[in-house]
């Protein structure tokens, strides 16, 4: 069952350019769901990172921030 925001997306003509499935395998594989890939992500950051972020952090070519936001802000780590 599509929920009401799914439905108007769908519904949505200047939307259907965008292929929502691709999107959303995107996010997934960028976001992987659950706190142990939370917390392998933290250690990634603590091991690869860390030691350099206060130089590297607003170098965006870098990728050198935690990439934690999503997992905060859901609650799967804190």
């Amino acid at each position: 069952m599509l929920s009401d925001y799914q439905q108007t997306l769908e519904k949505n003509d200047s939307l259907q350019h965008i292929d929502m499935t691709a999107q959303l395998d995107r996010a997934r594989d960028a976001y992987p769901a659950g706190e142990p890939a939370a917390f392998q992500r933290l250690e990634a950051f603590v091991d690869d990172d860390i030691n350099n972020y206060d130089v590297s952090r607003d170098v965006p070519h870098l990728h050198a921030t935690s990439q934690l936001s999503a997992y905060l802000t859901i609650g799967s780590i804190s």
